[in-house]
């Protein structure tokens, strides 16, 4: 069964479901994981401030971080295709430089470096053959901006996040197209 969505590309039932219920699932498992362990403190370049991090915050990154691991999914059950590979090893990257921050008070932001590299994704690797996936990271982006620069004067960690998830994306751009590995 297929639909066909706004750009004119076949969008399988199948792909829809797999994609959208993996970021379903991913994004459900970290709000029972936040209920259960509380949400962090925010952290900043210039330490970790006295407030946690919000929900809404929080829980938005873990949509499009679950939408790639759904394509990856997706692609490894339907087409067999090896890219699969790359886009889980940029998804355990995503996760590791994500928590860089907890870990060794590096001044990244793991939402940046996630959401940089997905919209990315989206818009060159797919190109914007899905657009409410653009459009889901740029909602995401927007509040992880407001929240950055508004809520907690935090642009440094924004800016270099954003530089890695940058770098990340573009790493894997020059493989797939070295080694002419097409999603």
């Amino acid at each position: 069964m297929y639909k066909q969505n706004t750009t004119g590309f076949i969008v399988s039932l199948k792909e829809t479901i797999i994609i959208y219920g993996s970021s379903l699932i991913i994004t459900i498992m970290f709000i029972i994981y936040f209920l259960i362990n509380d949400y962090p403190l925010v952290a900043t370049y210039k330490g970790i401030l006295d407030i946690r991090t919000p929900p809404f915050y929080m829980i938005s990154i873990f949509i499009p971080y679950g939408i790639l691991l759904g394509e990856a999914l997706y692609i490894w059950i339907n087409k067999k295709n090896k890219i699969f590979i790359l886009l889980l090893i940029e998804c355990f990257l995503l996760a590791v430089l994500s928590f860089i921050r907890i870990l060794t008070k590096v001044p990244i932001s793991g939402h940046t470096v996630i959401i940089f590299f997905y919209i990315l994704h989206q818009i060159i690797t797919n190109r914007l053959r899905y657009r409410i996936r653009t459009i889901i990271g740029l909602i995401v982006l927007i509040i992880i901006v407001y929240f950055k620069i508004f809520l907690w004067n935090d642009i440094m960690t924004l800016i270099s996040g954003g530089i890695i998830g940058i770098i990340l994306f573009f790493l894997g751009f020059y493989y797939r197209h070295r080694y002419k590995c097409q999603v």
